[in-house]
């Protein structure tokens, strides 16, 4: 049995996705899909932004499925991109980008030559946290700029049942 199964090509960098990954997403899923989950978040997303999403509507039919799905495959999304960074800066300087794999403990930048000064070695490192950075901010902008009549069914205006 394979262990790794390429998902997709960026930047001519293959991604692949380990098998424990797919072994670990729909627990993933189930976690992110419970009450506890989904009021703890309902509570910080209602504190930071201009929405009043309620628990309840989130709680109710498929809904946490679909959130618990979402956020799963979201993480794993990020995780992505965050490994594009160090991948995108090493490309930068010339060096040979193997593959990305997403696993059960996130995901690894296969690169194949080390740069031997510091400096690129560095930039390497630094540029995925930065790029992490960067995807949160624009999640927060989303958040800040998504209008409180968006048509989500998650979503409730003041004074709504």
């Amino acid at each position: 049995m394979r262990s790794k199964y390429r998902i997709a090509t960026v930047m001519g960098i293959p991604i692949e996705i380990h098998v424990s990954l797919l072994v670990i997403l729909p627990f993933l899923a189930w976690q992110l899909a419970s009450p506890q989950y989904i009021e703890t978040w309902t509570g910080i997303i209602n504190a930071i932004s201009p929405l009043s999403i309620t628990a309840d509507t989130l709680l109710s039919g498929s809904t946490p499925w679909l959130i618990g799905i979402a956020g799963a495959v979201s993480l794993f999304v990020g995780v992505a991109i965050h490994e594009l960074g160090h991948s995108w800066v090493a490309l930068r300087y010339d060096l040979t980008i193997r593959s990305i794999t997403l696993w059960l403990f996130g995901g690894v930048a296969h690169i194949e030559d080390l740069p031997r000064e510091w400096r690129k070695e560095f930039w390497i490192a630094i540029a995925a946290p930065i790029t992490s950075l960067l995807l949160g901010a624009l999640g927060y902008v989303l958040l800040q700029v998504t209008p409180p009549s968006a048509p989500w069914p998650a979503l409730s205006s003041a004074g709504s049942d």
